[in-house]
């Protein structure tokens, strides 16, 4: 199931959007909705959850360092960008979160 919803994500933001950006906000609510499945499966499979976080969290760093700016000139395209990382980065700390606390649960089992 997890790996079902990875597939999902990953095509669909990296690769069949026509659109090359993804905002921040609709990853966040892609996060989310992995997360809020995880809790309701009663947190079975940990290590599907863990690798499916895992690697959205990798294909967003991946994003993030081919971001490159092609006109410097442009201050408010530049600010935007700018925005969208700090918040792409939020992402990845809330994906870290999500899976220490996974993680702290295996632990007290």
């Amino acid at each position: 199931h997890m790996a079902r919803i990875e597939s999902t994500i990953m095509d669909d933001m990296f690769s069949s959007f026509s659109e090359i950006y993804v905002p921040p906000e609709t990853l966040r609510e892609l996060l989310e909705v992995v997360a809020d499945d995880h809790d309701d499966s009663k947190n079975q499979d940990k290590d599907a959850y863990r690798a499916v976080m895992q690697q959205i969290r990798t294909s967003v760093q991946d994003e993030l360092s081919r971001i490159e700016i092609v006109e410097e000139n442009q201050m408010d395209v530049q600010a935007y960008v700018e925005e969208s990382m700090r918040a792409h980065k939020e992402n990845i700390t809330y994906i870290d979160d999500l899976t220490a606390n996974k993680n702290n649960g295996i632990n007290q089992l």
